[in-house]
């Protein structure tokens, strides 16, 4: 999932900056090789302009340390690493040594409680749960998930940012967001229909 959230940000013009402790699955030529195998079908069949696979691939930096992510100054880092709540607290405190203090660090867990995930946090307020629906190039909602320490403002930075990047967020953990999927897929299809 990480590296389509990665796609999804970086065919819209973000900048990401993609980690993994593996060097040979940042190279540029890998990261190429998989934007195209997962974007290029998707424009094949009409569902995005080919510039956003272009935009991907230029869009995207690989780095295989941590240290590599902090050298960018990131203001929003997912992660989506294994569902292991003490690997992901590790992970996290880690990022919070390296990173600016106004950081924002997410989750994308589906399994673990990010109260859980939260406690192992240096900075807890700036910490949330973001949750891409896969296939997320394809699908505009996130449920972002606030932990009882999240700062009101950490959410509306990331609401804020996500709506730079064509994303609908709601508030969860509910399933709000597969019922609002539903709902936007038959306004959508509403939409096509001519009236008489």
């Amino acid at each position: 999932m990480r590296s389509a959230i990665a796609f999804d940000l970086a065919m819209h013009g973000v900048k990401v900056v993609l980690f993994d402790r593996d060097p040979t699955i940042t190279t540029p030529d890998a990261l190429r090789h998989a934007s195209y195998a997962v974007l290029q079908p998707l424009w094949r069949l009409g569902y995005i302009p080919q510039i956003m696979v272009g935009n991907a691939v230029k869009n995207i930096r690989g780095v295989h340390t941590l240290e590599g992510v902090a050298e960018h100054a990131p203001q929003l880092i997912i992660e989506a690493i294994p569902e292991d709540l003490a690997l992901k607290k590790s992970l996290l405190r880690e990022l919070e040594r390296l990173t600016p203090p106004t950081t924002i660090l997410g989750t994308s867990s589906i399994s673990l409680n990010v109260n859980d995930i939260a406690a192992g946090c240096l900075r807890p307020a700036n910490f949330l749960g973001i949750r891409f629906m896969h296939p997320c190039v394809l699908i505009p909602f996130v449920e972002l998930t606030a932990s009882a320490s999240t700062d009101p403002e950490t959410l509306l930075r990331v609401q804020s940012y996500l709506s730079t990047v064509h994303k609908i967020c709601s508030t969860g953990p509910t399933r709000r967001v597969l019922n609002v999927r539903v709902s936007w897929k038959l306004k959508s299809n509403l939409q096509k229909r001519p009236f008489n």
